[in-house]
């Protein structure tokens, strides 16, 4: 496996466990406007990461 497709499923598992953290904070938690944008974020870089991994050759 290339380091850069390593280097994207990093990424990408990364980014969904930090959607599901902010995720959870935003249910536990009030000022809601930070914690939705820090959930959106890094759900947005899982999903970058999903599709550059299904674009990737090898």
């Amino acid at each position: 496996m290339s380091a850069s497709r390593k280097y994207w499923i990093g990424q990408t598992i990364t980014g969904f466990v930090l959607a599901v953290i902010f995720g959870v904070l935003i249910v536990a938690h009030e000022p809601l406007t930070a914690y939705i944008a820090a959930a959106a974020t890094c759900g947005l870089i899982g999903v970058v990461g999903v599709i550059r991994l299904a674009t990737m050759k090898g």
